[in-house]
């Protein structure tokens, strides 16, 4: 996956749209698992169990709130019997899990920089595009700067799960106070390091590297119509 082009990986997460929105359930499972196994082979192992076990953590309680859901606003039990009930659970269950896995193989497999580049080739500004890769690269820093406030904040006594009302939401302050003041500190400093190299001064920009599609790219873009559309028709001959 990280020798694919960004374009490739782009077609990738779209035609997991598309097949989320308007095709059956066996071409779901089919792209699914062709997601999946492009996944688990051209990442690392690791990275890949991780994605899947945060999805699948994710999925089943979005799974078990809709359950919960169903009875409460029924008022009977007996509709997690119901077949067709169940089958949308298991179908929306299957559209989430391709789209969480099909996002995260493009961000996590995909440098910003190649993104950038990507995105300036299909003409959009070059500041949209770095605002947009910005966005992206600070929520992992704001979550590192929270866990590291949350960690300090811990060892000097405050507790978030103890107490009234009102001294919880005094103790959260304590915790959101300071990354604002942090990232507000980084923005400035960021702001003036992109002052100093003079961005947006020039509207056209060079690049010391540029992909390139390649042999597996083609093969991985041709893969994706007879995946999607091979399984359909194979149970239409079968009938």
């Amino acid at each position: 996956m990280y020798r694919l082009h960004p374009v490739t990986k782009v077609v990738i997460v779209i035609a997991s749209i598309i097949v989320a929105s308007i095709c059956p359930l066996v071409c779901l499972i089919a792209f699914l698992t062709f997601v999946a196994s492009l996944s688990a082979v051209g990442m690392e192992f690791a990275k890949f169990l991780r994605i899947m076990r945060s999805a699948l953590t994710i999925i089943l309680v979005l799974a078990l709130f809709t359950l919960l859901y169903g009875v409460l606003s029924t008022h009977s039990p007996r509709i997690i019997l119901e077949a067709s009930f169940t089958q949308g659970v298991i179908i929306g269950s299957i559209k989430l899990l391709k789209l969480m896995l099909s996002f995260a193989v493009l961000f996590s497999t995909t440098r910003p920089q190649s993104i950038v580049r990507m995105l300036s080739k299909l003409r959009v500004p070059y500041k949209y595009t770095y605002i947009l890769v910005l966005a992206i690269r600070y929520m992992s820093i704001l979550m590192s700067d929270f866990q590291e406030i949350y960690d300090v904040q811990a060892i000097r006594g405050l507790r978030i799960d103890s107490g009234s009302t009102l001294m919880r939401i005094r103790n959260t302050l304590s915790l959101f106070i300071p990354l604002i003041v942090a990232s507000t500190d980084r923005l400035n400093d960021m702001s003036i390091v992109l002052e100093v190299k003079g961005f947006g001064l020039s509207k056209h920009r060079s690049y010391a590297f540029v992909e390139k599609v390649n042999l597996m790219d083609i093969v991985v873009i041709a893969l994706i119509p007879l995946v999607v559309i091979g399984p359909h028709l194979a149970l239409n001959l079968v009938k």
